[in-house]
């Protein structure tokens, strides 16, 4: 029987994520907790065991039926350019690698010049229809340049059909017949058509990445990738400005690898499976054989470099530089993302791969609520349920970790997805206390 990583509940943002002091401490990942004084305060972490295969030095991820194409293709990906001499050489030494598109991860004049000569030259060694865009904040409109100008130049191109609102925010499957990838581009943190995308739990620019994502796994595409302009956490000088509950949701629902810009430098995550930011969780590192995501940074694209390392949220960063300027090439399979920092002034370089083995289906686990508080002696429940890509086949258990003090068990303590087991939990001393709900 295989399990998955399970997934946490999304969080209620209580603050406001652009601004934000990044000194101030962080929310810890993967759970809520409810505290009452005088009562007994239950904690409830989901558990399970993945079964998985090597790390090189990204991880494979368990998925449903896929069809994959045969064939491989070749992507950029940079955001922060200008239209200097240094974006300018970006620019050319992209299309000259071999990319059958690259994805421009927003602010890309900086009021340089205008949209128009921006996307006439970038095509010009790109290819029409081959630099394709999501907004950055210096996109929004005015001097610096307006998303809504530049994509009538930068138009959408290759051979594929987008869903959703080009620039802004839209998806699409490459190749288009047996995709190896969907690609989910967000404008998620920015002001678009003067409103604010905060993207919080349930509003409908974060479910849209949701929904794409879960109609992606349903469709069986090997590999799951999103890019936006800004991000959550940072080695550099930028705050929070997506939300950490938009950060959460991309890896509870295991986005492979995630492309950002906004800081302007370079910077690769390690493997990921929780992240909270300005605040480290050792645990949130994933181990040798099991998934993680990767986030890369990629404000390299000619905008002169932002300061970057000696931040909080340094110890969940592999890697990070500020003195070059390049893109990331990656080289998609069926198998394996192969991605390469290509540097065009500047020495840095960096090379990392993610590989996809051939998996057992996956399930997930989900708590509602994700915490309890009781009197002594009074019983609470959780609903606990159990989910799997089309294609599962067998039973799941469900059963209690409690620790002195706590009892309870579960109802059904086995079931096919999709179903709903019930957890009594009762508890006689006041205190705080975790407890684990585990599937196998």
């Amino acid at each position: 029987m295989v399990a998955s990583d399970l997934p946490p509940p999304p969080k209620d943002e209580s603050r406001t994520p652009e601004g934000t002091n990044r000194s101030a401490k962080g929310r810890r990942p993967r759970s809520v907790q409810a505290a009452c004084a005088l009562w007994l305060s239950l904690l409830l972490m989901v558990s399970s065991v993945l079964v998985g295969g090597v790390w090189s030095p990204t991880s494979p991820r368990a998925s449903g039926p896929v069809a994959p194409s045969s064939a491989t293709f070749s992507f950029g990906a940079a955001g922060d350019y200008s239209f200097s001499a240094d974006a300018q050489a970006v620019m050319t030494r992209m299309g000259a690698s071999g990319l059958d598109f690259n994805i421009a991860l927003g602010d890309f004049m900086y009021g340089d010049t205008t949209e128009q000569t921006w996307c006439n030259y970038f095509e010009s060694k790109m290819g029409d229809g081959r630099a394709l865009l999501i907004s950055g904040n210096h996109d929004e409109g005015g001097s610096d340049g307006n998303i809504d100008v530049f994509r009538q130049y930068c138009n959408f191109g290759i051979a594929t059909t987008p869903i959703g609102d080009y620039g802004k925010e839209y998806y699409f499957d490459y190749p288009a017949s047996g995709p190896l990838a969907r690609f989910i581009l967000s404008g998620c943190g920015l002001t678009l058509g003067n409103t604010s995308w905060a993207c919080a739990p349930g509003d409908v620019h974060y479910n849209f990445l949701a929904n794409a994502i879960d109609d992606a796994r349903a469709k069986g595409i090997p590999w799951i990738i999103t890019g936006m302009h800004k991000n959550c956490i940072s080695n550099g000088v930028k705050d929070c400005a997506i939300g950490e509950a938009l950060q959460d949701l991309l890896l509870w629902k295991r986005v492979d690898l995630v492309l950002q810009g906004h800081d302007h430098d370079y910077q690769r995550s390690n493997r990921l499976t929780c992240a909270d930011d300005n605040l480290f969780h050792p645990e949130c590192i994933a181990p040798a054989g099991a998934w993680g995501q990767v986030i890369a940074i990629v404000g390299t694209g000619g905008k002169g470099h932002d300061a970057v390392g000696g931040t909080l949220d340094q110890s969940y960063f592999n890697i990070w530089n500020d003195s070059t300027f390049g893109f990331l090439k990656v080289d998609v399979s069926a198998t394996a993302l192969d991605a390469h920092f290509i540097p065009v002034n500047g020495t840095f370089t960096d090379a990392f791969q993610i590989t996809r083995t051939s998996q057992p289906l996956d399930f997930t686990l989900s708590t509602n609520p994700t915490g309890l508080s009781l009197a002594p002696d009074q019983s609470g429940f959780v609903s606990v349920g159990v989910d799997a890509p089309p294609g599962f086949a067998g039973t799941v258990g469900v059963s209690l970790s409690t620790p002195a003090g706590v009892t309870g068990s579960c109802s059904p303590s086995s079931l096919q997805p999709p179903g709903t087991s019930t957890c009594a939990i009762s508890g006689s001393t006041p205190g705080s206390y975790d407890v684990t709900i585990t599937g196998t």
